[in-house]
């Protein structure tokens, strides 16, 4: 329920996508760096120091926070920032506690995935959509996204 571990291991993390990075030269590939339940918050802490992951996309699965408060900390384009949740998940029960926002509100400036499956270990079910877009994103391609705006308090309106 703290984020120690995850902040000790990022430097590692990122000399690691460094490293990705440095061996394919002029080859550049497509990166995509995806996290589930506790190691979304080592991809957010990696993702946030330094020069960040030099992803192409991050993905972020059953997430109790990424100790970060927005995708603006991660160093990648929000537009290319993706989290997802399950309804039945149980980690909801902590997300936003100790480890940082819930990163599938819109609030936390990332896109949201369609989750399909069910429970903390679903997301890669066969035939599903969650692991369809997670193969998208892999791929490069666009996932299929849902209103990230839900369950978020309404904006207050100065003067009003």
């Amino acid at each position: 329920m703290t984020p120690g571990r995850a902040e000790d291991g990022a430097e590692d993390m990122r000399r690691f996508t460094d490293g990705l990075r440095a061996a394919e030269g002029d080859h550049r590939s497509h990166l995509t760096v995806i996290g589930h339940s506790y190691g979304t918050t080592a991809v957010g802490a990696a993702a946030a120091g330094g020069q960040g992951l030099q992803a192409d996309d991050i993905v972020a699965i059953a997430s109790p926070g990424m100790d970060t408060d927005s995708v603006g900390n991660l160093h990648i384009d929000p537009d290319h920032f993706w989290a997802g949740t399950a309804a039945d998940d149980n980690i909801s029960l902590v997300t936003g506690t100790t480890l940082g926002p819930d990163p599938t509100l819109g609030a936390f400036g990332g896109q949201t995935l369609a989750i399909d499956t069910h429970g903390h270990s679903g997301y890669w079910d066969p035939d599903s959509q969650s692991l369809n877009n997670q193969g998208k994103i892999i791929a490069g391609l666009p996932p299929s996204t849902v209103d990230n705006r839900r369950d978020e308090p309404p904006a207050i309106v100065p003067g009003l």
